[in-house]
Parts: C-alpha cells; sequence; structure tokens
C-alpha cells in the first residue's frame, strides 16, 4: 500500500533531526521555516499539517511564535490549557503522568492536533508517534 504523502510545515525552534525523519517515516514531506516564517507563507504554501518545533518553554521568549499560531489558527492561544473551558468537540488526547495537566489535544472536525511535550523520538521509547500517526 503507498503512503499518501502529505506537506508539513515545521518551524525551527531548535527542531531535532530525528523529529523530521520520524515524520518523513509516516509519509510526510517536511519543509523546515525559520521559526520567524511568517504565518502568510505557511498558508499560501497550503500546508496538511504545522509543527512548532522543540524550543523554549516560555512562550514569551518568542512572541512572535505565539502571535504566528495566533494567525494560523485565528484565536488567541494560552501556554496552559484547561481542559474544562475546551470548546465542543475538541477532545484531551494525552494527559502529562507527572501533572496531571493536558499534553495533547484534537479537534477532529477541523483537522487540528497539538501535542505539547518533548518528542523525542529516538534512541528510546517512541513517545510521540501516535502524534505522527494522525498524519497517515
Amino acid at each position: 500500500m503507498e503512503k499518501i504523502t502529505v506537506l508539513v510545515i515545521a518551524y525551527d525552534f531548535g527542531i531535532k533531526h530525528n523529529i523530521v525523519r520520524r515524520l518523513a517515516s509516516y509519509g510526510c514531506k517536511i519543509t523546515v521555516v525559520p521559526s520567524t516564517w511568517p504565518a502568510s507563507e505557511t498558508l499560501k504554501m497550503k500546508p496538511d499539517g504545522v509543527l512548532f518545533s522543540n524550543g523554549p518553554g516560555d512562550p514569551s521568549a518568542v512572541p512572535y511564535a505565539v502571535e504566528t499560531v495566533k494567525e494560523l489558527l485565528g484565536k488567541n492561544q494560552n501556554y496552559a490549557v484547561d481542559p474544562a473551558t475546551l470548546p465542543k468537540g475538541v477532545e484531551v488526547t494525552h494527559v502529562n503522568l507527572n501533572d496531571g495537566t493536558c499534553a495533547g489535544l484534537a479537534f477532529p472536525s477541523l483537522n487540528i492536533m497539538s501535542l505539547q511535550y518533548h518528542p523525542e523520538a529516538s534512541p528510546g521509547p517512541h513517545d510521540s508517534d501516535s502524534g505522527n500517526a494522525y498524519f497517515e
């Protein structure tokens, strides 16, 4: 069975080669762009997915990234997600085992998913594989 290639734009905040390699193993065509890449340019590329790579843990260190997310999603994004405030149709997919906070979301009707943890793919566990499989 031939894999369908999907275009993923990856914003580089310190992206690890193995994240790109793992996405490619799922049939994704990844275009890595600088962390300051304008959202308007990403939208022109009509991607199937957008990845914000690992980087500073505190979004206040990269305010331009917060603005890019707002432009891409068309709404304000906060650093912490309170599951009680999620709109209808948004599902919590991952929970941080250490503190019980939301670590992953999906909004199937809009084909959006998000993971908020360090998706180190190797060597060792493949914690992010369920997120990567979203592109299959």
